[in-house]
């Protein structure tokens, strides 16, 4: 029997129920990979719901109900060629907006015994590992896992621009009053194991991260100021998660001295939390910008105006620790989060381009 694309589409559209009542579309395209290819029939979920998909040729259309006040869609591969990406996508209501998403191709897997402690590089480099414990895996049904696994890493490295720009989330977490705050990175990662047949596998033991980031980003880190902390992504509100401060790791004589544990700082990832997007962050404090874009003098309505912020003084090589993005009114205007004491310059594109 023959499956015939355009006709599983089509079921899949008449199964989407949408509210009627909306208050403006969003509107984009789906791209993969550095060659940036169009991604085709890519699921797009909200609050875990399938509401749209992209066309052969990678374009998509999102509604937003009138109820909305931040939109945080799910961009999942039909094919699974490339990994799973969770985007805040803001909106003008009135208005359709436009915007590019670009997904990263499925890291390559390592394979390991699941019976013997592992230590998996997370950068291309030696500046951070996670340590998988021996004897920690077990299956859907909460068997022990013997044998080979493997482990898929990705790395958004704050050395890479557009490693960051192509990030899971925005850089904002809630705090205690529910006021929003800026956060600064210094790179984020996923993980994900898996047995033969890609299947996820679950874990009885937290995982073990040592990751240098003096080395990572040429700062240097006081100890009297506050360490990053290390965060985790709530796929529903887009917002990053504390799941506490990292710590600065002592050399230790009972435990195989490796090079990266004895200068790296170190976190922990919970079972319960494996499989989330993680990042390494600390709290900045914000300021707003008032900026416009325009063209021979005039306004440019609906511009996307991206704040993107670069370290300080204290590093030796710029990285980047983060962005943020507006939409301008119809006068060009747009006001728009900063980092009050970092660097930075702004891009500014029209319906992609």
């Amino acid at each position: 029997m023959e499956l015939n694309v355009a006709d599983l589409l089509r079921h899949f559209i008449a199964a989407i129920v949408i509210d009627q009542s909306l208050v403006c579309y969003l509107s984009g395209i789906v791209l993969g990979g550095l060659d940036d290819r169009p991604v085709e029939y890519c699921d797009i979920l909200v609050n875990g719901t399938l509401v749209a998909f992209s066309d052969f040729d990678g374009t998509f259309e999102i509604p937003v109900p009138k109820s909305a006040k931040r939109l945080v869609a799910t961009f999942r591969d039909f094919m699974e060629k490339y990994e799973e990406l969770i985007v805040v996508l803001p909106f003008r209501k009135g208005t359709t907006t436009f915007h590019k998403i670009h997904l990263r191709p499925e890291a390559p897997p390592i394979e390991f015994d699941a019976e013997e402690e592992k230590a998996v590089p997370i950068a291309s480099d030696d500046t951070a590992e996670v340590i998988i414990p021996a004897n920690s895996l077990i299956d859907k049904d909460g068997n022990p896992k013997k044998g080979k696994a493997k482990v898929k890493i990705q790395f958004n490295d704050p050395r890479k621009e557009r490693d960051i720009l192509e990030s899971p989330g925005d850089f904002t977490t809630v705090d205690e009053d529910g006021e929003e705050q800026l956060l600064r990175t210094y790179g984020l990662f996923k993980i994900k194991i898996q047995d033969d047949n890609n299947q996820n596998l679950g874990l009885t033991k937290n995982l073990h991260i040592n990751i240098d980031l003096e080395q990572l980003i040429g700062e240097k880190f006081d100890e009297s100021e506050l360490f990053p902390h290390l965060w985790w992504l709530h796929e529903k509100t887009g917002r990053w998660v504390d799941a506490g401060e990292l710590k600065r790791n002592q050399e230790l004589t009972q435990r195989p001295k490796r090079q990266l544990w004895n200068r790296a700082f170190s976190g922990e990832i919970t079972p319960e939390n494996l499989g989330y997007d993680y990042n390494l962050d600390i709290i900045e404090q914000r300021c707003l910008a008032k900026v416009r874009a325009n063209a021979e003098g005039e306004g440019i309505d609906g511009a996307k105006i991206t704040s993107i912020f670069v370290n300080g003084e204290n590093s030796e090589s710029p990285v980047l620790q983060g962005y943020t993005y507006a939409h301008t009114n119809p006068d060009g205007y747009a006001c728009i989060d900063t980092q009050c004491n970092s660097k930075g310059y702004l891009e500014v594109e029209k319906d992609g381009l």
